[in-house]
């Protein structure tokens, strides 16, 4: 008899990914422990050590990736329709046709039940310290500043104006919460019935939608006032129609100029309501053109013009919004600091470490842009904050920042230069400084709260001081039921395995195994709709905070789209 069971063999792919996930265990912990590589490079007994281990979990993950992308392989996607035919007559089968054909309904239910408690328990909703300063622009006289975004900004004051004509205050935060919680809701739904449409089994869309509904990190997100909601919604937005465009199912009608209408419209979205917003829009876009364009070459495909129009609306909407409608409103856009965090990081651990070696101009240098002698106090390895915020240029937060810069034109190039110049003098250090502030994003179960200072979720409070001052906010309930509310959802960090579900290196592995079996597969098309995740890590790695789970629950949200787009098709399939 034939043995239909084939020997595993190594799967190129799987083994560099397994090599990576060893190596980031090992140098993980050492990290955690230590700030440093110390732990795992300390004596040879301790090299001895890691290097075992790093073995070991590069064979166990490469040898267990490997019989997954070869499962994966094996796959075969079903017709469009076929599922709810042949789910039998039975009881369960109807019950299971009937989910298949509801998934956005049933989600959106399960979602607003859930968050619902949350809304209702927190009600009007938590102002954030970023709900504020957005607020504080249209509703309190603020500068016009894009350190959020202006559209955001906006948007956020209208509703505020609008609650305040129902009566208060808090009817603004409560209409800000309702808002984008509804909006957010449904765009998660929409990613399940889309990713289950495309072949994500049933059993794993419904666990997708469990922890959306019943794990709390979202369910504060939901009734939280702060940016970040709606931009989750916008980027799934985004992210539903580049997959419909860059690897449309088989079965359904061409894609046609109102697909392409509303990737560009969604696009540009996404770029205006963030600021990293455009990094990932654009490659994602310029990728698009460039695989449609390879498959025309191949004699097939749709045409890789729509694509390029696409990319050049955004950018085109974007520069003339950003460089010139922007500025001629009054809105101040010079906060480049938002984006120096790892040389920052990098140059204040080295002036901790290595201070008798750096020579006066390069302490000159340093001290026109950042404050020298504070350096080795304000360095924190999991946060650049304490170090970004003291820039002397163009920081709204320091008093007369924006006039010194206009008079130290030549300051940051002259920093930059000193900056380099230290690095490449003493390159484990700047390295270190690096992996210190974003190990957690790829470690699995580390979670990071900077002594509470960036708390992973932000519930049971009003934001209060200068920033808010100008807002009325209370919660409804009495304080003993908040406070008790809160202490249960903040009580879920500490409960078994919890850990795992709050550390953002469980989801980043499971983005990067993703594109792994795509580039296995050769779905080049299916690997467009990994850019913009995979743009926005690369994004939040040169952020100030280390393991932040709101920073990469953008990603978490579109994670079972692109896990359908493993699941769907035959195989290599080539496109």
């Amino acid at each position: 008899m034939k043995n239909n069971h084939s020997r595993i063999r190594p799967i190129p792919s799987a083994v560099v990914v397994g090599i990576l996930f060893a190596l980031v265990m090992v140098t993980g912990q050492s990290l955690a422990e230590t700030g440093g590589f110390s732990q795992m490079l300390g004596d040879a007994s301790r090299a001895a050590i890691s290097l075992v281990k790093f073995l070991l979990y590069a064979a166990a993950f490469s040898f267990l990736l490997s019989v997954l992308f070869s499962w994966l392989d094996g796959r075969g996607r079903p017709e469009p329709g076929s599922r709810a035919r042949h789910a039998g007559p039975s009881r369960a089968g109807r019950l299971r046709g009937f989910a298949d054909r509801h998934v956005f309904g049933l989600s959106l239910a399960l979602l607003a039940v859930c968050w619902g408690a949350y809304i209702v328990a927190f009600a009007p909703g938590t102002l954030t310290y970023d709900g504020a300063r957005s607020l504080n622009q249209f509703c309190a006289g603020a500068p016009l500043e894009n350190h959020h975004p202006v559209l955001m900004n906006l948007l956020y004051g209208l509703l505020m104006h609008a609650g305040r004509v129902l009566g208060s205050d808090n009817w603004g935060i409560f209409l800000i919460v309702a808002f984008q919680a509804a909006v957010l809701a449904c765009a998660l739904s929409a990613v399940l019935a889309e990713s289950r449409r495309r072949g994500l089994p049933l059993a794993i869309a419904a666990l997708a939608a469990l922890y959306f509904a019943l794990f709390p990190a979202w369910g504060v997100l939901a009734q939280d006032a702060i940016k970040d909601t709606l931009f989750f919604a916008v980027l799934a937005w985004f992210m539903l129609r580049l997959a419909c465009v860059s690897a449309p199912l088989e079965g359904f009608a061409p894609v046609g100029a109102r697909e392409w209408a509303l990737l560009a419209v969604s696009g540009a979205l996404v770029a205006l309501t963030r600021n990293n917003g455009i990094y990932l829009v654009a490659p994602a876009l310029l990728a698009l053109a460039l695989v449609l364009l390879a498959r025309r070459g191949k004699g097939g495909g749709a045409s890789w013009r729509p694509a390029a129009v696409a990319l050049a609306s955004v950018v085109v909407a974007y520069v003339a919004l950003t460089s010139f409608v922007y500025p001629a409103c009054g809105v101040d856009m010079r906060e480049e600091k938002e984006m120096l965090s790892v040389p920052f990081q990098q140059t204040a651990r080295i002036v901790a470490e290595h201070g008798d070696g750096v020579s006066e101009g390069e302490r000159a240098a340093i001290d026109a842009v950042l404050p020298y002698d504070r350096l080795a106090e304000l360095y924190d390895p999991d946060l650049a904050d304490p170090v970004k915020e003291s820039y002397k240029l163009h920081n709204s937060k320091i008093e007369g920042s924006f006039e010194y810069a206009d008079a130290h034109p030549e300051a940051l190039g002259g920093y930059l230069r000193a900056w380099l110049g230290l690095a490449l003098r003493h390159p484990a250090c700047a390295l270190t400084a690096t992996a210190a502030n974003t190990y957690a994003y790829f470690y699995p179960g580390e979670v990071v709260d900077v002594d509470g200072s960036r708390p992973v979720l932000l519930v049971g409070w009003q934001t209060d001081g200068a920033i808010a001052a100008a807002y009325d906010v209370s919660y409804l309930m009495p304080a003993g039921a908040v406070a008790r509310a809160s202490t249960a959802v903040w009580a879920t960090l500490g409960a078994p395995g919890m850990g795992y579900l709050y550390s953002p290196g469980v989801y980043v592995w499971l983005l990067v195994v993703a594109v792994a079996y795509l580039i296995h597969a050769r779905r080049w098309g299916a690997l467009v709709a990994c850019v913009p995740p995979v743009m926005l890590m690369l994004t939040v790695l040169a952020g100030p905070l280390n393991g932040h789970l709101r920073y990469v629950m953008p990603m978490i949200a579109v994670l079972p789209l692109l896990w359908s787009l493993a699941f769907s098709g035959k195989g290599r399939s080539g496109r």
